[in-house]
């Protein structure tokens, strides 16, 4: 800008813009004349940058605006259309530093954590916290929180502001689905981290921040299949390219390969769904501490079997149908029976008055979903005569066939689509269904874990071999938030909110 120029912005009286000389970190006055804002003296050479404290109205969109800039210079007056960026409002990623973290209630094991009095558990679904750095040298952090409007949030929003000041509130209305939305790791293309989300997410919610240009937003995943609903039941970004992501089948393999040790009765809790009251809400769901066996075998047959009991030498590796021979009926027809780590179908099961036997069929094969029930993974591998073999229960075969194409799942499916350079890592959950409501973690769901400056704090499992297994991949510090949080269909993400310091404020240097 050329010594001796004088500077006006046309815009609507009561806007209030801040301009910043290079290096400063207060602005210049301005003097409201006549719908125009004026910079008094005259500007020397150099770049400037603009500051937006506040529209009035707000425009819809508050991402982009035009200002004519006019320019007066010895009796000479050029005019110039301008567009100026507002600071973006940027959302972390777990990688990044926390500096601290709200809950409503008091969780010993979370560091660095604040207590805002509130009468609803749900931090995250009540805010999105993030940064919009102002001055030049991104020194200062410009601290936001946008309240998404959630039905129970009125007063720990109230109580939160009344303790920490944040640099502006905004409104957007999310429906309290705050869970919903989070950020992937930072790659070459995206500095920030890219933004998923789940199918509750609002449209103007995604567009706003979309439109801002610096964080890009990707398909969203589908969690209509759930109870809650929110993305983050089902996916964790936790660093190093890595991912978890709830899997029954690895739950069921932990659990299966107790059984065949002789563990069966070691316990692990699980909850179920006790219903509705009057208003329409969740009644905190049924704890139960259940055995390794009631939740496996069917309990039509709660029974381990050796295979050389129905075949004396086993089973050679085969996709054939395969038939034994009892005196009576050993399995129903239509059951699924598991050796190893081979999933086979009970095809058929006839009684022979004449001889007094009862012949049963079962369909091996790399399916094993003869009878057109389920689609569970499955081997055809060899196995020994003294592998154990039992029927499974039912609910366990609803579950581990959400690893593949069961309608209730899509798990699988719903990740192809986004995670393309990552390494899943399957965390062991079981779900439950809530009558036609859908889908409920009904052990503790790992995945909703909370990323604390590297370490991973994730909800204690009540299962030594499933803690064992988490730790070897990935997780930390185990938390008991079963009664205050599991129990009220969420977990330790879903209770807890931190604000986290960007990498490098500097958005500016970051725009492709």
């Amino acid at each position: 800008m050329a010594e001796g120029a004088k500077l006006y912005l046309k815009c609507t009286v009561g806007d209030k813009i801040a301009i910043f000389k290079p290096g400063a970190t207060t602005p210049i006055d301005f003097i409201a004349v006549a719908g125009k804002w004026e910079v008094p003296g005259d500007i020397a050479d150099g770049d400037m940058t603009f500051r937006i404290i506040s529209l009035v109205p707000v425009s819809p969109s508050f991402i982009k605006f035009d200002l004519t800039l006019t320019l007066e210079r010895k009796g000479k007056i050029t005019n110039d259309s301008i567009a100026i960026r507002i600071a973006p409002i940027i959302l972390p990623w777990n990688g990044d530093t926390v500096e601290k973290i709200y809950v409503t209630r008091n969780i010993p094991a979370i560091p660095n954590h604040v207590v805002i009095v509130s009468n609803s558990r749900w931090t995250q679904d009540f805010m999105e916290l993030g940064s919009s750095p102002v001055v030049q040298d991104g020194s200062k952090k410009g601290n936001i929180l946008i309240d998404l409007l959630h039905a129970n949030s009125v007063n720990f929003i109230t109580n939160l502001q009344n303790q920490d000041k944040f640099w502006q509130r905004l409104e957007c209305n999310n429906k309290g689905n705050g869970g919903d939305i989070e950020v992937m790791q930072p790659d070459n293309a995206n500095y920030y981290g890219k933004i998923y989300h789940g199918s509750y997410t609002m449209a103007t919610f995604i567009k706003l921040l979309k439109d801002q240009g610096i964080q890009s937003v990707a398909d969203g995943f589908n969690t209509k299949w759930l109870h809650v609903g929110h993305v983050d039941e089902v996916v964790s970004f936790i660093g190093e390219k890595k991912v978890f992501v709830p899997s029954p089948k690895k739950a069921f393999d932990l659990m299966h390969g107790q059984i065949i040790q002789g563990k069966g009765n070691e316990t692990i809790r699980i909850s179920t769904y006790n219903g509705e009251n009057s208003n329409g809400e969740d009644i905190p769901m049924v704890s139960t501490t259940i055995s390794l066996m009631e939740i496996c075998v069917d309990n039509s047959v709660p029974n381990l079997f050796d295979l050389k009991d129905f075949f004396k030498d086993g089973l050679p590796q085969s996709t054939s149908s395969v038939s034994f021979y009892s005196d009576s009926q050993v399995f129903p027809k239509g059951s699924y029976l598991r050796i190893d780590d081979e999933i086979l179908y009970v095809k058929s099961v006839v009684a022979n008055p004449k001889t007094g036997t009862v012949t049963t069929t079962i369909q091996r094969g790399a399916n094993a979903a003869y009878g057109g029930i389920y689609s569970v993974p499955s081997t055809n591998a060899a196995h020994d005569a003294n592998s154990k073999v039992y029927a499974i229960n039912r609910p366990i075969l609803e579950n581990i066939s959400m690893d593949n194409s069961h309608p209730a799942g899509i798990i699988k499916r719903s990740y192809t689509q986004n995670m393309i350079g990552y390494s899943l890592v399957d965390m062991p959950v079981l779900f439950d269904k809530a009558d036609d409501n859908g889908w409920f973690a009904a052990t503790s769901n790992i995945v909703n874990s909370l990323v604390v400056d590297g370490k991973i704090y994730y909800p204690k499992p009540f299962n030594d071999t499933f803690d064992v297994y988490i730790k070897a991949n990935g997780g930390t510090v185990p938390v008991d938030v079963w009664n205050n949080f599991h129990l009220y269909y969420g977990e330790l993400h879903c209770a807890t909110n931190p604000f986290r310091k960007l990498t490098d404020p500097k958005w500016w240097n970051h725009i492709k």
